[in-house]
């Protein structure tokens, strides 16, 4: 994955430029590779395709693990929302209505029993990425596989994750 190579770096070239045992011909030379680094690295945020969040094993967990910037974090999972809403949500997804409860459909209150009340609701959470993004990460050695075994669970959320997945680099 890119972002936590690119923090790796980062550290190590931050904690190298300021090793004073070093000649600090070298150390300016290393503050010269990791502001170069960074401007790549500040590129990033022009691109969605880091944001997506698809792999299992880190989620958006990453970035609030490594104190990113709650800010940040947020606007990461609203362009992952957006996405998903633009080109995913709607083509394959299943809607299910919810019923009432077995003590309203007995109830004497006529809003208990009135089924046009009763909202439609996607299985379980809001849909499919709030419930990926709400269960926990996974031990995952192959994310592509994870996402080809958990296609009945995530259908639409799957089609996003291929998309973006086969894109080389991406799925590390």
């Amino acid at each position: 994955m890119v972002i936590p190579a690119m923090d790796l770096i980062d550290n190590e070239l931050t904690t190298a430029s300021l090793d004073t045992s070093k000649d600090l011909a070298l150390r300016v030379s290393i503050g010269i590779a990791k502001k170069t680094a960074n401007r790549y690295y500040t590129k990033t945020d022009e691109s969605d395709l880091y944001r997506t969040a698809m792999n299992p094993k880190r989620k958006l967990e990453y970035f609030a693990d490594n104190d990113w910037p709650s800010d940040w974090i947020k606007t990461a999972k609203g362009i992952v929302r957006d996405l998903f809403d633009d080109k995913y949500q709607f083509e394959v997804e299943e809607i299910k209505s919810v019923e009432p409860s077995e003590a309203a459909r007995t109830s004497d209150n006529m809003f208990d029993n009135a089924k046009q009340l009763y909202s439609r609701k996607r299985m379980q959470l809001r849909d499919e990425l709030d419930r990926y993004l709400n269960s926990d990460v996974k031990d995952v050695d192959n994310v592509i596989q994870w996402w080809v075994d958990h296609r009945q669970q995530y259908p639409s959320l799957s089609r996003m994750a291929f998309d973006y997945l086969m894109i080389p680099g991406l799925a590390v």
